[in-house]
């Protein structure tokens, strides 16, 4: 078994000077803002703050620092004021104020901080419109969980402290090294979970508040002695692939937990990175890496008792504005028969460019193997890092899974980051 010693992520003990605090109370500021803010503030604004207004944009920097501004356009403030008229405390939101074209900040100044709300800077200001409001201004941005810069690996994952299942329930420092793991390096193993079911789902509520259902039920059993309706309930090798591509929205996080290891050998999970090996798909053969993000492709599964007929269309490689979002590949439910609208010339260039992503995935230098312990889980992202397993013989392997949202984990962490800020355990929101 691993030990887990104490940890914190690299960026925890900078996360109060990194990170604006965030939290607004319910403080109903209205159109005379600035004689209710200098009720509650300190007795001096901030003495080094500099602005300035031009005709599409206005520019906030700290004195003497002009190239490190903050450029705002006058609509984008207007929309974001916080007096009552135009915004609720409670719920984080805009209230829909209607905006006449063409509005433009008259003046701008700053106010004391405060207090409570976590902003160093808030600021009043006129418009055109003869709208006077308020809004805090934040120089530094804050570091979203979305901007954890990801480390691709070809064979295996950038080092990391070992995660320790117990210790993650308990303590967030541990919960957002997982995290940052999983952002990072897409593929986390966990120690020292029990052997029984029921591990995933607890440590899944830990991580995004939520197991995501399928038709499969909450979470699934992994064992080679159940009646084989689908590929994985054998001893067979499992090539790499990522789960339920017959989804419309595929899960974003997978947890899988080793109950019990295969007992006559055999059975390593095995693990790819797929932004890797699309990005080296890009370098060297970029009109196929084009194919695969263009053609979409039908994938479908029709589970036990035949209740549901799965189905659905994804491109292989997703990208957005050139940078790789999610890998969808799994050969064994990639459905080509009747139901794939593409022409012939798609479909040639379609088996060439699928023949090229599959051999790189195959490729044993890509390939990352864990030998899982009894009481190991692996969490890893479904849109990043395909998955498989090597054949075994003797049964005796039962593994359990389950799904997370992206955007619950997500959510759920910023709360997290939230404690570590300020102290307190409301939800991370960018007032």
């Amino acid at each position: 078994m691993a030990r887990a010693r104490h940890i914190r992520p690299a960026w925890l003990p900078h996360i109060a000077s990194t990170l604006p605090r965030c939290s607004l109370p319910n403080r109903r500021f209205s159109s005379a803002a600035a004689a209710s803010v200098r009720q509650t503030a300190s007795a001096t604004p901030p003495a080094n703050l500099r602005f300035a207004v031009g005709g599409d944009h206005v520019k906030i920097f700290p004195a003497g620092a002009e190239d490190s501004s903050v450029s705002l356009s006058h609509e984008q403030l207007r929309e974001n004021c916080r007096c009552s008229e135009c915004y609720i405390g409670l719920a984080h939101q805009r209230k829909g104020v209607e905006i006449g074209q063409g509005v433009k900040v008259e003046s701008i100044r700053p106010l004391p901080a405060v207090p409570g709300t976590g902003h160093e800077v808030w600021v009043e200001l006129t418009f055109s419109d003869g709208h006077h409001g308020i809004l805090p201004i934040d120089l530094t941005p804050p570091l979203l969980p979305t901007r954890i810069a990801k480390t691709l690996w070809q064979h295996t994952p950038q080092a990391a402290d070992p995660i320790d299942y117990t210790t993650t329930l308990h303590d967030d420092a541990h919960l957002l090294a997982l995290y940052e793991q999983l952002e990072r390096n897409g593929l986390v193993r966990v120690f020292n979970a029990p052997r029984t079911a029921g591990a995933v789902k607890t440590l899944a509520e830990r991580l995004g508040g939520m197991v995501r259902p399928t038709v499969y039920g909450e979470t699934f059993h992994v064992t080679a002695n159940r009646a084989p309706d689908n590929q994985a309930y054998t001893s067979l090798a499992l090539p790499p692939h990522t789960d339920l591509p017959y989804l419309d929205s595929p899960p974003g996080v997978f947890l899988f937990h080793c109950r019990s290891p295969a007992q006559q050998g055999g059975g390593l999970s095995t693990y790819v990175d797929g932004f890797y090996v699309a990005e080296k798909m890009r370098r060297e053969h970029p009109e196929e890496f084009e194919t695969l993000t263009q053609v979409k492709v039908p994938f479908r599964d029709v589970p036990e008792h035949h209740e549901w007929d799965l189905m659905a269309e994804h491109s292989t490689i997703a990208v957005e504005h050139r940078i790789i979002k999610r890998i969808t590949f799994n050969e064994a439910a990639r459905y080509s028969l009747l139901a794939w609208a593409v022409t012939t010339p798609q479909m040639d260039a379609f088996y060439s460019a699928i023949r090229t992503f599959r051999r790189l995935v195959s490729d044993p230098s890509h390939t990352h193997h864990i030998a899982m312990g009894a009481g190991e889980i692996t969490v890893f992202d479904n849109h990043r890092v395909l998955h498989g397993r090597t054949a075994f013989t003797g049964g005796g392997r039962e593994m359990e899974g389950g799904y997370l949202e992206w955007s619950n984990v997500r959510g759920f962490m910023r709360r997290i980051m939230r404690r570590h800020m300020d102290g307190t355990a409301g939800g991370y929101m960018h007032t």
